[in-house]
Formats: C-alpha cells, structure tokens, sequence
C-alpha cells in the first residue's frame, strides 16, 4: 500500500527503483518480492502501469497531443514515450486513441492532428 502511495506521488519524475526501496526502508529485490506476492508482478511493472493509465486516460479525455501527454507524464523526448507506449500496448499512441474513439470524432481528431 505505502508503495503504491508512492509511486502515485512519484511517477512522473520517473525514479528509479533504488529510490521507492530506500523510502521503505527495504532492498529493491525485497520490493520485488513483496510486489511479486501481493500482486503477481514486480515493482516496475507497477510503476508502468501507473503510466499507461495516466497514458490512456489523456488519451482518450483530453485534446492534448501526444507529445504533450509524453511532457507530462515525464518523457522529454516524445520518442521515448512513443516506444515506452506502443512497445507495451502493442500500439503507436496515436493508433490507441484513433481505435477508441468513436467514428464521427475520429474524423475530427485526423483532421485536427494534420493541421
């Protein structure tokens, strides 16, 4: 749970793993193993997953672009975001929001993000 709190606080500055571990007072293999447990998944899988939420929810509420969502999430290098993105989704972050919104909007969107 005081994991979660922190990467919920922290995410966006992208730290590293050393850092969450040091808060808890625990080794970083300790909070693999912990996170492993209670979740399945090892710390940093969680740590992404905060950020492709984040990721998504702008992308599908929000007209901010997606170098900008990439800013705000931490990236400075809009590529970085793009790979981090489309290597975990399976998708560019474009294609993700052009794929979930609705015909009619979409159309707007690709018309708005040639111009």
């Amino acid at each position: 749970m005081r994991f979660r709190e922190l990467v919920e606080k922290h995410y966006r500055k992208h730290p590293p793993l050393d850092f969450y571990a040091r808060e808890l007072g625990v080794t970083t293999a300790r909070l693999n193993a912990c996170c492993r447990i209670t979740t399945g998944k090892p710390s940093l899988a969680l740590v992404n997953e905060r950020l492709l939420t984040e990721a998504k929810r702008n992308l599908l509420y929000s007209d901010m672009s997606v170098d900008e969502i990439g800013a705000t999430l931490g990236y400075e290098d809009p590529a970085y975001f793009n790979r981090f993105f489309s290597r975990k989704i399976g998708l560019s972050p474009g294609r993700f929001r052009e794929s979930l919104l609705p015909s009619e909007k979409r159309a707007t969107v690709s018309v708005r993000n040639r111009a």
